[in-house]
């Protein structure tokens, strides 16, 4: 064997190992980077968070001439992290009803609340921003929302929304 070949054979091999250990150096802080981002950070959040809790199932409704728009969220909290579902339940003049369900994010800061919803289903579209401020020791957020209309994609908001905790 030549020193030529022997070089290239060497050469071969360490690039090899080296694409090996960079592939599970970024395999090793990926991992340490999510159990910290899922497991350490929620925890600390728990523990330190000193602020009101709105964990829970909050339902309100709004009529808007001859229809009835329904809300029903529940929260999950960690910390000043939210995050939950939010059931959109429609009521027509001739008593149908649409029920659509979203997926929440969002966080509690001081007094208030802000949420975004996006559907939980590829066969719904549209989306939105609630923001509310937290009334009656807890029980009752009131604000309103930006939204886009299904039907006519225009985005509107209300600001007379009221929520009262489900107590169970």
């Amino acid at each position: 064997m030549s020193t030529e070949e022997i070089l290239i054979s060497t050469l071969g091999g360490q690039i090899i190992v080296g694409l090996a250990s960079g592939l599970l150096s970024s395999l090793i802080v990926f991992l340490l980077a999510t159990f910290v981002n899922d497991s350490i950070v929620p925890w600390f959040q728990r523990r330190f968070y000193r602020g009101l809790s709105v964990s829970g199932i909050w339902r309100g409704d709004r009529k808007d001439g001859d229809r009835n728009y329904g809300f029903s969220i529940e929260i999950r909290q960690s910390g000043y992290a939210l995050s939950g579902t939010f059931n959109a339940i429609n009521t027509n003049a001739d008593g149908t009803q649409t029920n659509k369900l979203y997926r929440v994010v969002g966080t509690v800061v001081n007094n208030c609340v802000v949420l975004n919803y996006e559907p939980m289903s590829s066969r719904i579209y549209g989306g939105g921003s609630f923001v509310f401020q937290i009334y009656s020791a807890g029980r009752e957020l009131r604000g309103g929302m930006l939204y886009m209309r299904t039907k006519s994609g225009e985005v509107q908001g209300v600001d007379d929304l009221i929520l009262t905790r489900r107590d169970d």
